[in-house]
């Protein structure tokens, strides 16, 4: 077994294009430039498996987001380090499988909008991913977001604008200076005054929505018919 290192992401681009490596450990915060840009610059079929180590909770996401395998927030645990260490083993079982019988699905464009898909909030045990398929709506707190799914609720240190920029507007709608629900998580709609509606949503909770807005609901009611 070959084990390198390098000092910074010029050094280390060199050593993965010199060594081909199965797992590579990144950092975020590198000499020269961050682990992010390095992940950016790999060429397609180089490493396998990535594994962040890192003191950064807020990268997570991107980490994820460029295929990486685990997220480690130091200081790290020897058990959790086995399991980042177990499941870049299976990542790499299972592209070496699918490069022996590789499945092509028809209709399939592997170009399609890179949406924001999961959320990562740090947690007691590391980085907690609340799947965006799973939020029901978002409320504004000031400079935090309140995450609404049917069973939780999170909060989240971002702006309500700064997070919609990167979610689909297929899917979610804001309808409010402080709330954006999921549209197929809409189940009434009730007429509070001109311009204004209550949303009741599928866990039953309810939006109110604010005048400024109320095109957008009147456009989003008509598609609904």
């Amino acid at each position: 077994m070959l084990i390198e290192q390098a000092a910074d992401v010029e050094q280390a681009l060199h050593k993965v294009r010199l060594a081909d490596p199965q797992i590579i450990f990144l950092d975020v915060k590198m000499p020269g430039a961050d682990g992010l840009s390095l992940l950016q610059r790999l060429e397609a079929g180089r490493a396998r498996a990535i594994i962040f180590v890192t003191a950064f909770a807020e990268y997570a996401v991107p980490a994820f987001d460029g295929n990486a395998v685990d997220y480690l927030l130091k200081p790290v645990t020897r058990e959790r380090f086995y399991k980042a260490l177990a499941r870049a083993k299976a990542r790499i079982h299972s592209t070496q499988a699918s490069q022996q019988s590789p499945a092509v699905v028809p209709g399939t464009n592997a170009s399609s909008p890179r949406y924001l898909q999961r959320i990562a909030l740090k947690a007691r045990e590391g980085i907690k991913l609340i799947q965006i398929r799973d939020v029901e709506w978002f409320e504004a707190e000031e400079n935090y977001i309140r995450i609404h799914t049917e069973q939780k609720e999170y909060l989240l240190h971002a702006t309500l604008n700064r997070l919609l920029e990167s979610l689909d507007p297929d899917m979610f709608v804001r309808v409010h200076r402080s709330a954006a629900v999921k549209i197929d998580s809409i189940r009434e709609v009730h007429s509070l005054s001109p311009g204004e509606y209550i949303l009741t949503l599928a866990s039953g909770a309810r939006v109110r929505t604010g005048r400024s807005y109320r095109e957008t609901l009147r456009s989003l009611l008509s598609n609904f018919t």
